[in-house]
């Protein structure tokens, strides 16, 4: 499973279900990489990688891993290119995997200087696509 983001937590919460399941959570913000890493301290079964979605499909972390699940929740306004990083998500889902998209459509930047602050929203997107 792949989270981009790190956020939610709702793919650390699957591993509860999935237990055989691995988690790659990757985050561009230090501090997420902090908070997550410390929260899943104990836990061989998540790598959390500091590095920019769009460096996902050559990211070393994931040679040779198969990507079943990917979750891109709330992350889209603070990509400095939304569709380079979806479609290197994309290429990293393995056939019949999944991508669930949630983003905002704002009028001005939800997140200001802080990407953990209040969030405003003229509308909310979401999105699943499947690979072939």
């Amino acid at each position: 499973m792949l989270d981009v983001g790190c956020g939610g937590e709702l793919l650390a919460d699957l591993l509860r279900i999935w237990s055989d399941a691995l988690l790659f959570d990757f985050d561009p913000v230090a501090v997420g990489v902090e908070v997550d890493a410390a929260r899943h301290a104990d836990d061989a079964r998540i790598q959390i990688v500091q590095s920019s979605v769009e460096k996902v499909d050559s990211a070393p972390a994931l040679q040779g891993v198969e990507i079943d699940l990917a979750i891109c929740h709330l992350d889209l306004a603070l990509r400095s290119d939304p569709v380079r990083g979806s479609t290197a998500v994309l290429s990293r889902l393995s056939p019949g995997g999944l991508l669930s998209i949630v983003g905002l459509a704002t009028a001005v930047s939800a997140f200001g200087d802080d990407p953990y602050g209040e969030i405003k929203a003229d509308s909310v997107l979401y999105g699943l696509v499947s690979r072939a």
